[in-house]
């Protein structure tokens, strides 16, 4: 059986693909809280497809880090 008929790895690739568009949809936290618990589940014993979903993780994570305003104070804007 190749990879791509492997029914684990076709079900993460879709897990990936539904976290990624729920963070692009504007969600980015609840996909990253799903893409772990699919990281979880397989972790220990499918660590390659575990690893895609840490990518995705990461990938969502990014997206909330964008979507989040930034604390930093803003400066004054010089009147011209």
């Amino acid at each position: 059986m190749s990879s791509d008929e492997y029914p684990l790895d076709r079900v993460t690739r879709a897990l990936e693909r539904a976290c990624r568009a729920l963070a692009e949809a504007g969600n980015p936290q609840r996909a990253g809280q799903l893409a772990a618990e699919g990281w979880a589940a397989l972790h220990t014993l499918e660590p390659a497809l575990a690893a895609r979903l840490d990518g995705t993780m990461h990938y969502t994570a990014r997206l909330e880090c964008r979507a989040t305003p930034s604390t930093a104070p803003r400066r004054p804007r010089r009147s011209s």
